[in-house]
């Protein structure tokens, strides 16, 4: 009777590790499914992105072409309208730096320092 009853302990076990394996086994497999699903996402992004260096640099080396032989391209701007950029970009400067509520506190406490 023991002996059967320590049998039947054993095969318990046994079930149970080969239920624990078989869990295992499949969070293996899922995992394996999930690394290469982002492997596959990744090499398509990859791909997609040097795609698109290769062509930025063939629109760069056409614009380049261009711009060689644009007569437009090499001349200086008027003087009127540097000056007039000149200004604007220093009037936004000013006033990107000036704080919004000029002369007035923004603490509501309005008593006096201590001296």
């Amino acid at each position: 009777m023991w002996q059967s009853y320590r049998l039947g302990r054993a095969g318990e076990a046994r079930d149970a590790a080969e239920q624990q394996l078989g869990e295992y086994s499949r969070a293996l497999r899922e995992s394996s499914a999930v690394i290469s699903d982002a492997s596959a996402v990744l090499h398509e992004v990859m791909t997609q992105r040097q795609k698109r260096a290769q062509e930025g640099e063939v629109r760069r080396e056409q614009l380049r072409e261009i711009a060689a032989t644009d007569e437009c391209a090499g001349t200086l701007p008027d003087h009127r309208f540097t000056d007039r950029l000149r200004e604007h970009t220093e009037r936004a400067t000013a006033r990107a730096l000036l704080p919004v509520h000029s002369g007035g506190t923004d603490d509501g406490n309005t008593a006096p320092a201590l001296p």
